[in-house]
């Protein structure tokens, strides 16, 4: 093991792959890692180095959590209604995730728990890499990262507020920024031209 390994606080996939491989003596892809993260053999974390918009959220048992019932669509008996996303184990709902109503934001590394759409963001990577069909399934609850003090979060910002994601909102005003500058030599009428 390097000396510069053992500084590390964490490794990107394909250096955990590497390191993997030396730990395994074989192959170790970083297909492997992903489906590693996926079945629970391994915690994947990511880096928030400009900050992230979320909700904390404790989670609580699904037998102390409140809820209201609601007549069901069918009228056949009645539905809970849980004060925020209710996570499944073994196919069972085992706890719920009650989220606070402020906003606030996340930096540096947080841990992908795997219990919304982050996990279906690595199974589509892990998909990608292997040659897999392409994922369909959305999260409706949106994706969580968790705290090194156990504190859940719910990423709460959306594509369209990030002008680095290729075809946001914020990334088209940002262009339409650039293009009406007046030092770039172009008029209104010539932008809407194109």
């Amino acid at each position: 093991m390097s000396k510069l390994f053992k500084l590390k606080e964490w490794l990107t996939v394909p250096e955990a792959a590497k390191h993997l491989s030396g730990i395994f003596e074989e192959g170790v892809t970083e297909a492997d890692v992903l489906r590693l993260a996926l079945d629970r053999h391994l915690k994947l974390s990511v880096l928030f180095p400009n900050g992230m918009k979320c909700r904390f959220g404790k989670l609580v048992a699904i037998n102390d959590a409140e809820y209201e019932e609601v007549p069901s669509l069918n009228g056949n008996g009645v539905v809970r209604l849980y004060g925020g996303p209710v996570l499944h184990s073994g196919g069972c709902e085992t706890h719920v995730l009650t989220l606070s109503d402020k906003m606030a934001e996340v930096r540096g590394i947080y841990d992908l728990p795997m219990i919304g759409g982050e996990e279906l963001d690595v199974e589509h990577a892990y998909q990608q890499l292997i040659g897999g069909p392409e994922m369909t399934r959305v999260a409706i609850d949106c994706a969580f990262v968790e705290g090194r003090d156990g504190l859940i979060c719910q990423l709460c910002e959306h594509y369209d507020e990030n002008p680095f994601w290729i075809g946001s909102k914020a990334q088209l005003a940002k262009l339409e920024a650039f293009f009406s500058s007046g030092d770039r030599g172009l008029s209104k009428e010539e932008i809407e031209e194109g």
